[in-house]
């Protein structure tokens, strides 16, 4: 006796369910990030650019020998510690608001953990690969998932 489940074409309602809400969830988080950046992208620092602030704390911390190069894009700001770079965004690397200084320095602080040695930065840097491949293929396995049942 075949096991059936669901509605229509063996599709698992419960499936679609939980697909709906991480969708969601991840929706509305973006969606939070970005309306919060572009509040703060209006609010003026105290005058320094994200690269100068962000210069200062990593100098502050012993991370004299991280680079600081452009990478173009929106949020797209990453530190990375296999070429010892912070790649800033244009309007986050020499813009002077509030939202490029933080971002810049919250990216910094990401290369300051790695030079305290700082026990979870090494499981970020183990999962970063992972959550890569993960971004790029997850509506493949979405659609698996409705096809395969």
């Amino acid at each position: 006796m075949p096991y059936y489940y669901g509605y229509g074409f063996g599709i698992d309602p419960l499936y679609l369910l939980v697909v709906l809400v991480c969708t969601v969830l991840g929706l509305a988080a973006q969606n939070y990030i970005n309306s919060t950046y572009k509040t703060w992208s209006k609010v003026r620092s105290d005058g320094d650019t994200g690269a100068t602030v962000a210069r200062r704390m990593l100098d502050a911390n012993g991370c004299n020998a991280v680079g600081i190069k452009g990478v173009a894009g929106e949020l797209t700001d990453h530190y990375n510690p296999q070429d010892n770079n912070l790649y800033l965004s244009d309007a986050n690397r020499s813009g002077g608001s509030v939202a490029s200084v933080a971002v810049a320095c919250h990216e910094a602080g990401h290369a300051a953990q790695r030079q305290s040695g700082y026990a979870m930065m090494k499981v970020r840097t183990v999962l970063v690969p992972v959550v890569n491949f993960t971004q790029n293929t997850w509506t493949i396995v979405l659609l698996m998932g409705l096809f395969m049942n």
